[in-house]
């Protein structure tokens, strides 16, 4: 009887150094991916806001509201119901934008959450998202107690 020396394969400890290579590898890109994953959420909400504000001065400047002046709050839902936003509370969206049109400038203020971030008061047209979106901090994203009392 003969004994075939040429065998080919992989034994079970060359297998597992493989493993825990890979496992190594996947840890080191799952912590440098994750950070970049959050500040594009957050960057993504930004750019909601500023959006929200473009549809708040579509609806100023609508001529069948001619008579809007001051500060007006303009809810998320009622903005996407007139087709001026197309974000709602039914896509996770939920706040209101602040315009002040007393001033030879309109001023905003907006108040937007997505349910994992929240923006409070901040007008997006002057400023960058940086350090101006939050992160909520409770599984109940309509506790957001500073977007729900200006939004009422």
């Amino acid at each position: 009887m003969k004994i075939n020396k040429n065998k080919k394969g992989f034994t079970l400890i060359e297998l597992l150094a493989v493993i825990v290579i890979l496992a190594v590898v996947m840890l080191i890109a799952a912590t440098a991916v994750i950070p970049l994953m959050e500040k594009a959420r957050m960057s993504a909400l930004w750019d909601e806001a500023i959006a929200l504000t473009k549809a708040a001065d579509l609806k100023f400047q609508d001529p069948s509201n001619a008579d809007l002046t001051g500060k007006q709050i303009f809810k998320v839902n009622e903005l996407k119901t007139e087709r001026f936003f197309d974000k709602g509370n039914a896509d996770g969206y939920y706040g209101c934008v602040e315009v002040d049109a007393s001033g030879d400038d309109y001023t905003y203020n907006v108040y937007l959450s997505n349910g994992n971030y929240t923006i409070n008061g901040k007008n997006p047209k002057t400023t960058s998202y940086n350090n101006n979106v939050n992160k909520v901090t409770t599984n109940k994203p309509k506790s957001d107690s500073a977007v729900n009392d200006k939004c009422k």
